[in-house]
């Protein structure tokens, strides 16, 4: 019990001591910082093993161990666009919204002659309010307003 407290002891040191080592090679705040590539690697896996079983820490059975490394995620790859091997094939349009609804050729000629005047009466429902508007100044508190047929001129 006594080797264990005394290996937890050693462990807790060196631990103290790498983070105080940390922030005194940490570099400062504003300045750029290395790249990695250019450091040589300071820790491995090899070490850790080495100075483990130096204090007297048996590692022997590190294979599920978190410093261990693990094989990474492997992404699927991506689908290719196989746009030289297919056969270009027309793609079925939607029917427009004005033709929807139509089974013959003569319904729809009748739909056509109904639209435009439809659109007809619509122009003429605006002609017919066209009187409203008072160009020169005359009386506007006697020709505001809707009035009944033939009284443009006084209402």
């Amino acid at each position: 019990m006594k080797e264990v407290h005394s290996l937890a002891r050693k462990i807790r040191e060196k631990i103290v001591i790498n983070r105080i080592n940390h922030t005194v090679d940490k570099p400062r705040k504003g300045n750029a910082v290395v790249p990695r590539a250019s450091r040589p690697r300071e820790r491995s896996v090899t070490r850790l093993k080495a100075t483990f079983t130096d204090l007297g820490v048996d590692m022997t059975e590190t294979e599920g161990c978190n410093f261990t490394r693990t094989s990474s995620l492997s992404r699927p790859a991506p689908k290719r666009f196989r746009s030289a091997s297919a056969t270009p094939r027309p793609r079925s349009l939607s029917t427009p919204r004005d033709e929807m609804g139509v089974k013959t050729p003569q319904e729809a000629d009748k739909i056509k002659k109904r639209i435009r005047k439809a659109v007809h009466r619509s122009k003429n429902s605006v002609r017919g309010e066209s009187d409203r508007h008072i160009f020169d100044l005359k009386p506007k508190h006697l020709l505001a307003g809707k009035g009944s047929l033939g009284s443009s001129n006084k209402r």
